[in-house]
C-alpha cells in the first residue's frame, strides 16, 4: 500500500486533548465498541477543550479502516470551543467594560 493510504501509526496521539492514542482506539474498535458516543464514554475521546475539531477526522479513519460502516459512524455533537477567561475579563464583563481595565 502507498504510505499515504496507511492510517496513524499505533503510537499516534489521535485526540490530543485527552491523550488518546490510535492503538487505543483501535483495541477497543476490535474488542466490539463502535458506537462512537461508547467510545467517547470510554476514552473521552472528543471531550477535551477543541470539541473533536482536532481527532474527528482521524477518529473516522479508524473506524473504516476497521470495517465500521459507514452508515453507523454518527458525528459527535459540536460544541463551541473551550478557553481559559480571566476573572478580570470576567469581572469587566460584569462591569461593562470590555477589555479589563
Amino acid at each position: 500500500p502507498d504510505r499515504f493510504d496507511v492510517g496513524p501509526a499505533p503510537e499516534a496521539i489521535v485526540c490530543r486533548c485527552e491523550r488518546v492514542s490510535a492503538e487505543e482506539l483501535r483495541s477497543r474498535v476490535r474488542g466490539g465498541q463502535t458506537d462512537v458516543h461508547v467510545l467517547k464514554v470510554l476514552t473521552r475521546i472528543g471531550m477535551g477543550a477543541c470539541g473533536a475539531r482536532t481527532c474527528w477526522p482521524l477518529v473516522r479513519r479508524i473506524l473504516e479502516e476497521e470495517g465500521v460502516p459507514d452508515s453507523a459512524v454518527f458525528e459527535p455533537r459540536r460544541r463551541p470551543p473551550l478557553f481559559e477567561v480571566s476573572l478580570g475579563a470576567l469581572a469587566a464583563a460584569r462591569d461593562g467594560k470590555r477589555d479589563g481595565s
